[in-house]
């Protein structure tokens, strides 16, 4: 029912084989200095209660991670588990119709909605894209999907554009190279050539973000251009903060919430008005959306009715179906796996420099190549026996080192006319569907009371209202051999 188009390697970007992006550079406080006079987005909204107005989301957009409004005011939203975007009536404070990508509906760990024209784009924590048109309500869709490769660089967490609306920006919440582990990170991406390009990534130094919140992290959420200038709004759900930078590569400030009134702040958008809506994830209560308007009363607020700014409106939001109950609140945690391409390239380096000084060695032809774009070892040896050799030494390498082991897929040896043997060992970054599916078997099997797992593209999330079941659940996939080292993460 799709159309995908594939992007294979990060070669293909212009980073090369070494992954590492563009050394680009950065405003200066000097060049922020002889732009103090600029109209600031954030000094135009007080994040106090007199100044605001929320909504209680039904149980569908509990896990709310992004929204996106159109030129024509019209607000959409999107969960973080399957491609449904939801339309969302402003003035009848209701849910319009909602429609999805893919029959059955495509699932996976989505974290950012942008609408450019009729098109609609959703991205995944692992950079990929799926695009496609606006639909009727409860209509399936067809799609296009595109792997950018952003994955490899970083676990995405937003998504916008330029103001030129010729490139989408994948914000990066956490770095998976050292190379971007000192920035906060937008990744462009083309959308006439579909591809990521490297040259105009926009990068803003961390520490000018860690010096105003608290704690040596910034975790961008959300971002969205506030009209009619050209600056945007990066939210931070866990630093519980929101900063306003440029696309040249200026912050130009941050601000605090208030931890009461925005739990997990996923998204920003802003109508044509000026008015600012962020959108906070449901942590065991119902999401929640919050209207700042720019010098006026926030929208719903109506004195008649006695209803004071800044509540949360009494009623609960209206669904034009049915009414939703609020959910028992759930405990979870992600399962994933993963190698450090980052000390896999040191091991094989350590390993080179053994061979080539080792005297069982010398005179001979040995060789290890580490492909970083195709996560993939390739040894050379001038028999099988040296090629045996040369992997053991890597081994030992890499176990120094950490590298996971089981990670390791090595393929049959091969060897040629000459005699001459070669091997590849290919990287597990991910579980495959194959494993994920033997995985959710595995635990309903067993028989744990009030757990769901879910696959999301390279990972599972367990869920639970008891954490004790989910206690359990990780010791029992522990004890079990999945052919790779598991990863726990993302406790909730």
């Amino acid at each position: 029912m799709r159309t995908a188009v594939i992007l294979c390697g990060l070669g293909a970007f212009g980073w090369g084989a070494s992954g590492v992006v563009p050394n680009l550079g950065h405003a200066t406080p000097e060049a922020d200095e002889q732009r103090t006079q600029e109209v600031s987005v954030l000094a135009r909204y007080s994040f106090d209660a007199a100044r605001r107005v929320q909504w209680g989301l039904p149980n569908r957009l509990k896990e709310i991670s992004g929204l996106a409004v159109t030129s024509t005011d019209r607000l959409f939203a999107h969960n973080d588990e399957r491609a449904v975007i939801y339309e969302i009536d402003v003035p009848g404070q209701r849910i319009a119709k909602e429609f999805a990508l893919g029959d059955p509906v495509v699932r996976a760990d989505f974290e950012g909605l942008f609408v450019l024209d009729d098109r609609f784009f959703l991205v995944t924590s692992d950079g990929v894209l799926f695009e496609g048109l606006e639909g009727e309500d409860e209509e399936r869709l067809d799609y296009n999907m595109y792997v950018t490769g952003a994955g490899r660089l970083c676990e995405v967490e937003g998504l916008s554009a330029n103001v030129e609306r010729t490139h989408l920006l994948l914000v990066c919440k956490a770095a998976r190279v050292r190379e971007l582990r000192s920035w906060v990170t937008l990744l462009p991406w083309s959308i006439e050539e579909r591809r990521l390009v490297p040259e105009e990534t926009i990068r803003l130094p961390l520490d000018g973000f860690t010096d105003r919140v608290k704690g040596n992290e910034f975790s961008p959420s959300g971002l969205s251009q506030a009209p009619g200038t050209d600056h945007f709004l990066l939210a931070a759900a866990r630093q519980n903060a929101i900063a306003e930078i440029s696309l040249d590569g200026r912050l130009l400030g941050v601000t605090s919430l208030d931890k009461g009134r925005h739990q997990q702040t996923e998204g920003v958008a802003f109508l044509s008005d000026g008015t600012l809506i962020l959108a906070d994830e449901g942590t065991g209560q119902r999401g929640r959306l919050t209207f700042y308007r720019v010098g006026t009363d926030p929208p719903g607020t109506d004195a008649r009715r006695g209803r004071r700014p800044g509540r949360m409106l009494d009623s609960p939001f209206r669904d034009s179906r049915h009414h939703e109950e609020i959910m028992a609140k759930k405990n979870s945690f992600d399962v994933s796996t993963g190698i450090d391409l980052q000390e896999v390239d040191n091991a094989v380096n350590q390993a080179r420099k053994e061979i080539a000084t080792r005297y069982d060695f010398k005179g001979t032809d040995c060789i290890i190549d580490l492909d970083r774009a195709a996560s993939m070892i390739k040894l050379e040896g001038d028999d099988e026996y040296r090629l045996t050799a040369v992997l053991q030494v890597l081994r030992e390498k890499l176990a120094r080192r950490s590298v996971p082991l089981k990670n390791l897929d090595q393929s049959d040896v091969e060897t040629g006319s000459l005699g001459r043997a070669r091997q590849t060992i290919g990287l597990k970054q991910g579980i495959d569907q194959e494993t994920g599916k033997k995985m959710v078997k595995a635990v309903k099997d067993h028989g744990f009371k009030k757990v769901q797992v879910q696959i999301q593209g390279e990972e599972l999330r367990v869920t639970s209202p008891s954490r004790d079941e989910l206690q359990s659940v990780m010791a029992f996939l522990k004890g079990e051999d999945w052919g790779v080292e598991l990863q726990f993460g993302n406790y909730r």
